[in-house]
This record gives structure tokens, sequence and C-alpha cells, in this order.
């Protein structure tokens, strides 16, 4: 019994560590994604606007997942101080991937940030990330902002102002025409609205700064989802093995593992997990002690000809075998 508290006891802090190394990560890509280096090199900041854009980026859908939704899908009010850091650190790794994607400023900074918030709004199953969840389609919604953020940004290093620049067909091989007229640009921006320093920007190693703190905030996001998941299963697992052990192998056997979280034994404390796990057991168990009921009250019988979908559900129940209950002993009557 000790060996298995003891190892217990190691996986949580396993979990813990884990967790710890996971908001680390988040910090270092944030930093990281903050950052560019001028051309005299030198680094400076990349700007507060898309910094703010990103926070409300990540607080609307939390809260919009606070007010709908199942109890299992809300974010969760952490109840240790770990919990608490992670879920500060969760919001702020979803606010630096939020930033980190978007252009700096200008118009095009709104456009992209009213659908990136559409999108993380939207109840997606793949993955989760600071409590919201996401899909492959917003993984490509972020890769296509980035890409578009490093667009424009090598257009400024190259002293070209737009997104897109293209000779006018005839107009441009004539001299006497003005160079206005020459050449169409769209999307103009300026140096000030992409945070692009006047002594300009070291293109490569900016480019290098952001992809690794993407890669630090995204995959730290990603660990600690996973870390926060174990840590909330170890708190879960210690509960149960407070109980006998041949109770805490039939709790098990009747709540696995795999559905503590949409059960709602996350994010509780010790009272109402207590509390939480014993509902549980009751509903199980009831419902259990129904089905043999059901099942020892008769069967009806099953046609040659019946559909394949029939004969299947038969064929499972016929090979369920109720706990045979054991007789009253002749000793547990009392005596008149």
């Amino acid at each position: 019994m000790n060996v298995h508290v003891e190892r217990e006891e190691a996986g949580e802090r396993s979990s813990a560590d884990q967790l710890l190394v996971a908001c680390a990560m988040i910090g270092v890509g944030g930093i990281l994604l903050g950052l560019q280096r001028q051309a005299d090199g030198n680094f400076c900041g990349t700007g507060f606007a898309s910094l703010g854009m990103g926070a409300v980026i990540a607080l609307l859908p939390m809260l919009f997942a606070l007010v709908s939704g199942s109890s299992a899908a809300k974010p969760m009010l952490p109840h240790t101080r770990l919990a608490a850091l992670s879920s500060l650190v969760g919001f702020a790794g979803l606010t630096f991937v939020a930033s980190g994607v978007l252009v700096p400023g200008g118009p095009w900074m709104f456009i992209e940030a009213l659908i990136l918030l559409l999108v993380l709004s939207r109840r997606g199953r793949e993955g989760e990330i600071a409590g919201v969840r996401i899909s492959h389609g917003t993984v490509i919604w972020l890769a296509l902002f980035l890409f578009a953020r490093l667009w424009v940004t090598y257009q400024g290093v190259q002293n070209e102002w737009a997104a897109v620049s293209f000779d006018v067909p005839l107009l441009s091989s004539l001299p006497w025409v003005p160079a206005s007229m020459q050449v169409v640009s769209l999307g103009d921006f300026t140096a000030a609205e992409f945070g692009i320093p006047a002594q300009g920007l070291h293109f490569s190693h900016t480019v290098a700064l952001w992809a690794v703190g993407l890669a630090f905030c995204v995959g730290g996001l990603w660990w600690r989802h996973r870390a926060g998941v174990e840590c909330e299963n170890d708190r879960v697992h210690e509960t149960i093995h407070r109980l006998p052990p041949a109770y805490a192998s039939l709790v098990e056997l009747i709540l696995p593992e795999d559905e503590w979280r949409e059960l709602g034994l996350h994010g509780l404390n010790e009272r109402q997990r207590r509390k939480r796990l014993a509902q549980l057991t009751q509903e199980r168990v009831v419902r259990q002690v129904e089905f043999n009921r059901a099942f020892l009250a008769g069967r009806p019988a099953i046609d040659e000809g019946s559909p394949a979908f029939v004969n299947d559900i038969h064929q499972v129940i016929e090979s369920y075998s109720p706990p045979a209950l054991p007789a009253p002993s002749t000793s547990d009557v009392s005596k008149p």
C-alpha cells in the first residue's frame, strides 16, 4: 500500500513539474514574440497595440465559453496556487499567440482580429488552448495570419509600403506617364502602423525570433493542457484511493479515468470532489441494478429473419451474465 501511495505522489509531482515547465515555455515564447531586431543590431519591442488586441481576442472566447456550453466545457476556477498560475499563464499564452500572428496596427489588425475572434468562439473538439477549444481550421487561420504579417513586414523592409504592387500593362512602358499611374498598389501601410522602426529591421533574425516564440507558446499551451488534465486526474485518483482498496477498484471500474473531465470531477476542491464521486457512484450503481432487474425479467425471442442490427444487440445482451446474489442465510433471520 505504501508503494502504491508513493507511486501516486511521484506521478502527481511529475505532472506538476510538467505544468511548471509548460508555463515557463509560454513565458519565454511571449518574450520572443514581443521582440524584433533592428538593422543596426539592437532589439526593440513590437508595440502594445497588437498585445492589447490579442488580450481581447483571448478574453472574449473564454467569457463566451463561461456562459455557454456544458459544465465540463466551461473554464474551471482554480483551487490551488499551481492551478491559478496555470490559468493566468494560459490566458497570457493565448494572448501571445493571437498578438503574434496579427499585424501590429492599422485597419488590417482589426479585420484579422474580428475573423480570429469569430473562429475562436466556435465550439471545436480537436484541441484546447487556455480553456478555448480550437479546431484544425483555427490553426490554418493562425498560419495564414502569420504569413500575412511576415509578408507585409518583408515588404516594409524592402521599402515597399504595400502588400501587393504590380505594373499596369502598357502604361508602365511609357516614360511620360507619371510613376503613380504606372504601378497599382493594394493594401498600403506605413512603418508606424506595422511597428517597423526607423532604423529598419533585420528580417531574418526577426523572423527567427517570432518563429521560435510562436513554437514555444503553442507547444507550451498544448503541454500545459495535457499536464493540467493529468494533475486533475491525480487529485481525483488520490481521493478515490482514500477508500478501502476493494471499493476504490470498484469506483474506478464504474467511473473510468477517461470520463472524469466530462463528469465534472476536475477543478473541484476536496469536499466537492468527494460529494461528486459519491453522487456519480450512486447513479452508476442504481443504473446497473436497474439493468440487472430488467435483464432477469426476461428477454424476447428473436426470429431468424430479424435484421442484423437486432441480432447484434441480441448477442451483446445475451452474452451478459449478471452477478449472482447470495441467498440469505437462515442465521440472519431473527428468531421470535
